[in-house]
């Protein structure tokens, strides 16, 4: 008798077949449905096309990860005078929440109404020292198609014990529509962020906010992923490529990124309240990702959310979440043709 939790979808998409297909295992987008500048509806968010086989998948692909979305150093962190010791899952570190973070999990789901569309809502609880980890933590997210085509996350969260919390959704797009062959490099990215987090051989932060001004990392305005993701760079030769947090101007919501593709006319906007992105350019895609098969920059990830190894760079904004506070974000991906 299989005991594993059963795995639910739901179906968001609106009249015309646009919208994301979502379950419960992870807080996954399984695919998110979009039309191109001739009407032609298709999908551009990568998957595994089977919600199975998302129980063993290493690619973090449309889920959502935490309790400690990205990178912590060794997995080590010190909290009021105490060390705790985490998983490692990721080189020397521990990477998204360890070996079986939230993408793992079976999370509670239910339909959310929507005045201007339709959503469901997923909620979770991580128990004090899961993967390490201090603390019993609630934590809900929620999407939100709407009629004009936006989608609307929101992350809600509390806990008994302070802990590090970091969370963020990790969709790969491409949207030139989900192809093995289909790369992002001819994508036009444009990234409001004067600076980024260098990292060192471990890919962790050294705790530098560089200029981003005459080097790869310059997206101010909109350039093609492709245009420099193949100089000689000390950088993009560690990440093979993007795997970089950009600081990114501001606060509050705002819009913080724009990905357009020409071939297909798509465009997508990314406005967050979070003080930095991720963005991975999908380096580590071999053409055997399990039951989908991506070739190397196949997807671009934009995950918005706090610096990595923040529990360990007092220099970076504060992730660590205490008893009495509740952690609260948005994150708006919008889609639009031109």
């Amino acid at each position: 008798m299989n005991s594993e939790p059963k795995i639910v979808t739901w179906d968001l998409r609106d009249a015309e077949g646009c919208g994301p297909l979502v379950i419960n295992l992870g807080a996954t987008i399984l695919a998110l449905h979009v039309p191109d500048a001739l009407g032609r509806v298709g999908n551009v968010a990568l998957g595994l096309g089977q919600a199975d086989a998302y129980r063993t998948s290493n690619y973090y692909f449309g889920c959502v990860v935490g309790r400690y979305a990205n990178r912590i150093a060794q997995g080590r962190f010190s909290l009021d005078g105490q060390d705790f010791q985490l998983p490692i899952n990721n080189g020397p570190n521990t990477l998204h929440g360890g070996r079986c973070g939230f993408n793992k999990r079976v999370w509670h789901g239910e339909d959310l109404p929507h005045p201007n569309g339709k959503g469901v809502s997923l909620s979770l609880d991580s128990p004090d020292g899961e993967e390490g980890f201090p603390g019993d933590v609630r934590v809900s997210t929620s999407y939100v198609w709407t009629n004009d085509r936006q989608l609307i996350i929101e992350f809600e969260a509390t806990t008994s014990k302070p802990t590090p919390f970091n969370i963020t959704q990790h969709s790969y797009w491409n949207l030139g529509g989900v192809n093995g062959d289909r790369t992002i490099l001819d994508h036009e990215l444009c990234v409001d962020a004067d600076t980024y987090l260098p990292v060192d051989d471990r890919l962790i932060p050294t705790g530098e906010l560089r200029p981003v001004a005459g080097t790869p990392f310059d997206f101010r305005s909109e350039k093609p992923i492709g245009q420099d993701i193949g100089m000689a760079d000390e950088q993009l030769d560690r990440a093979n490529g993007y795997d970089h947090c950009w600081v990114l101007n501001g606060t509050g919501l705002r819009q913080v990124a724009a990905l357009s593709h020409a071939g297909s006319g798509r465009r997508m906007t990314v406005e967050t309240d979070q003080p930095g992105m991720q963005v991975y350019s999908g380096n580590g895609f071999d053409g055997d990702a399990g039951e989908a098969i991506y070739a190397q920059y196949g997807g671009v990830a934009l995950e918005t959310q706090h610096f990595p190894d923040s529990p360990n760079q007092s220099r970076f904004p504060d992730t660590i979440l205490r008893p009495g506070q509740r952690f609260s974000s948005q994150t708006i991906f919008s889609f639009a043709v031109t």
